[in-house]
């Protein structure tokens, strides 16, 4: 399988989870492969784009730790569907 193939698949896989959710109205978002692919590239951020030109050769559990906590926070503060007024 190329690795093209295997990203597809994963978008794809993470969507529809993220359909699930917006089904469920945990998230609002208009397309889930489109928002899959949004909180891969949030993943991935600063701390891969270091690793991938050599400007650190490894990355510490507490970088990918606080990078995938920046990642979720800004989705869920880009796709959480608002809380009921009143609430």
């Amino acid at each position: 399988m190329h690795a093209r193939q295997q990203d597809d698949i994963g978008i794809r896989t993470l969507g529809e989870y993220l359909a699930r959710q917006a089904a469920a109205g945990i998230l609002d978002i208009a397309d889930a492969e489109a928002a899959a692919s949004h909180f891969i590239q949030l993943c991935q951020g600063d701390l891969f784009r270091r690793l991938l030109f050599g400007v650190i050769r490894e990355a510490h559990e507490s970088e990918i730790e606080a990078a995938a906590e920046q990642a979720a926070g800004v989705f869920m503060r880009a796709f959480a569907t608002p809380p009921a007024r009143g609430s």
